[in-house]
């Protein structure tokens, strides 16, 4: 038995307590066990839970949702504090019984944003009347979007459906979560999981962004989930709801995935900038892309950013594809399907080919025997990995580099103090002809090859590995004296 402190006892028969009021309590009740009870205290009865759940089969709804309603409003009781309230059954404004989590406040928001089909109620107006939508949204009842919370959710429970939170396409994100944080020899759990249900029933996801970019709903996005793994460490993963929305076309019709934050420039012409409208910290948590690096640090951004390079819709600036095939050859342990196109350098412009059309450039010198060749172009010493990589040839494997003659002739030591480490001698050419093609330099047979100063300085830069050098060495070559100019200018580098 319940000593009812601070509770009305009316009506509260109909959800299966018997309470009796202090002041008419015998000592002896207090002594064989009979337990003072508030408004909080009767709300976490078993009896009452179970009243709730079975509500919409009880002879007198009404009276139950009287009743809970009145220890609901006595509480206090915060929206979200005891989640299972959502399944009490209360009245429309249809005349029919829906339960309190799928009922709308007559001015929720989720009215202009929910598909007309969804399944949404409003609450019957002498109901919001009697107990106000402070109590009614403790009770369930949405003035904005329901929040899910769990706590120790097992992932792996969750993908394999043995488990559910009732939010959609929560197998999928459990399934991404394992795939990111990788084996473990525990299941790995999220010890508080906050998400925001009934996404996949907006109809309108401007006005819905804007309802989910303030609190409470905002954390739930922008905040990630964190896995506690097998070694106790935590690992930070994207939240359901960040998943979820990133996969879904909810900015302008299209998936956040498909756009880059304004201001970085390496993704330029491969992601069209996001729109206006949603912050930056909120675009960043929806996967906006916000930077080359980061892209490729993200599981499957690799593949994606092949797959752009060869959309011939996307338009990249021929000074922006040499940083993007070398930042692609720079990661680590990358090991992707190679692509069938690729997008190349062609005769000084850039196109998109069939991958079995292309070469990888690895040396300079190759250049005017490659006419109308396409050629994938990556900062030095990425090429051999970069080939195998996208499965290319490298272009040198391609060209026979029959070259013959040549006078040898000392460098000269001006150049040294741009080049110290110049070889002592080099070929000199009047005609330098590699595969009957003319050329000023070539480095392809392990000797310098040149036929003028141009070509010497080339050849020089290449064969040191300096090549960035290679203008400062010409103008040396050609002009000695020209050398503490050079000096100077060469301070003002930094």
């Amino acid at each position: 038995m319940l000593i009812a402190d601070g509770v009305d006892p009316a009506g509260l028969g109909a959800l299966g307590l018997r309470f009796v009021h202090p002041d008419a309590v015998h000592p002896l009740l207090r002594r064989l066990g009979a337990v003072e009870a508030g408004p909080r205290a009767v709300l976490a009865d078993p009896a009452v839970r179970a009243a709730v759940a079975e509500s919409f089969d009880a002879a007198e709804p009404e009276a139950v949702a009287e009743a809970v309603l009145g220890l609901v409003a006595a509480g206090p009781v915060d929206p979200g504090d005891e989640p299972w309230l959502a399944e009490l059954a209360l009245p429309g404004d249809d005349g029919e019984l829906y339960p309190a989590g799928e009922l709308l406040l007559p001015g929720s928001p989720l009215r202009e944003v929910m598909a007309d089909d969804a399944p949404f109620g409003v609450v019957e107006d002498e109901v919001l009347e009697k107990w106000g939508a402070e109590t009614l949204a403790a009770a369930g009842v949405l003035d904005g979007f329901a929040l899910a919370r769990g706590e120790d959710v097992d992932l792996t429970a969750l993908a394999d459906e043995a488990e559910t939170l009732d939010l959609d396409d929560e197998d999928r994100w459990a399934d991404d979560v394992l795939r990111r944080i990788g084996p473990q020899d525990l299941p790995p759990a999220v010890p508080e999981l906050l998400a925001v249900r009934d996404l996949e029933l907006v109809d309108d996801w401007g006005a819905a962004l804007r309802l989910l970019a303030e609190p409470p709903w905002r954390a739930a996005i922008v905040e990630p989930a964190h896995v506690v793994l097998h070694t106790g460490r935590r690992a930070a993963v994207p939240s359901y709801t960040a998943w979820w929305l990133g996969r879904r076309p909810v900015l302008d019709g299209r998936r956040p995935r498909e756009f880059r934050l304004p201001g970085d420039d390496s993704l330029a012409g491969l992601y069209d900038v996001a729109p206006d409208g949603p912050d930056e910290r909120l675009l960043t948590a929806l996967g906006v892309r916000t930077s080359l690096d980061d892209l490729l640090d993200e599981p499957g951004g690799a593949r994606e950013l092949l797959e752009r390079l060869a959309d011939p819709a996307r338009d990249v600036a021929r000074d922006r594809l040499g940083a993007l095939w070398t930042a692609l050859a720079d990661v680590p342990g990358l090991d992707v399907d190679p692509p069938e196109r690729v997008r190349a350098v062609v005769d000084g412009g850039v196109e998109v080919v069939d991958a079995g059309d292309a070469l990888v450039l690895d040396r300079p010198d190759l250049l005017p025997l490659l006419a109308g060749q396409p050629l994938v172009i990556a900062a030095r010493g990425r090429e051999e990995r970069l080939a195998e990589l996208l499965d290319l040839p490298l272009a040198s494997d391609e060209v026979p580099g029959e070259v013959e003659g040549g006078a040898e002739r000392p460098v000269p030591e001006a150049v040294r103090a741009v080049l110290p480490d110049a070889p002592g001698l080099y070929l000199a050419h009047d005609r330098l002809t590699v595969d009957g093609t003319d050329v000023q330099w070539w480095v392809g047979d392990g000797h310098v090859h040149a036929d003028g100063p141009a070509g010497l300085a080339r050849a020089l830069a290449w064969a040191t590995g300096e090549w960035e050098a290679r203008l400062r060495a010409e103008a040396v070559l050609r002009d000695p004296g020209a050398l503490p100019v050079l000096r100077a200018e060469s301070d003002l580098d930094g």
